[in-house]
C-alpha cells in the first residue's frame, strides 16, 4: 500500500489534524482498515486529531483481499512547525 499523510500545525489548544489516505494498486475487491493504538477504523481515508502532548503516534493501514493482506505504517507527531505532507510506499510481495 501507499500512504499519504498531511498534518496541520497545532491549533490554539495544542492539537493537530492528521489526514491519511491509503491506496492499493490495483484497487479491486480490497478492504481497508486503520489501526491507531488499540482502535481500528474502516475505509481508505482517516482523519484524526492528535495533541502536542501525545508524542509520536503510529498509524497502520492494512489492505485485505481474498488472497492476502499488506500493511504500511507511519508515525506522526504534533509539533510547533509548519504543515507537512508525507508519502510512504511499502514493499509489495504479490497479492495486494
Amino acid at each position: 500500500p501507499t500512504l499519504n499523510s498531511t498534518i496541520s500545525r497545532p491549533s490554539f489548544n495544542g492539537t493537530c489534524t492528521v489526514s491519511l489516505e491509503c491506496k492499493a494498486a490495483p484497487d479491486r475487491n480490497v478492504t481497508y482498515s486503520w489501526t491507531v493504538g488499540r482502535q481500528t477504523y474502516k475505509g481508505p481515508e482517516l482523519q484524526r486529531s492528535i495533541s502536542t502532548q501525545d508524542g509520536a503516534i503510529a498509524f497502520t493501514c492494512t489492505i485485505t483481499n481474498v488472497v492476502s493482506n499488506k500493511s504500511a505504517s507511519l508515525t506522526e507527531t504534533c509539533r510547533n512547525q509548519t504543515s507537512t505532507n508525507t508519502t510512504l510506499k511499502s514493499e509489495r510481495h504479490g497479492g495486494v
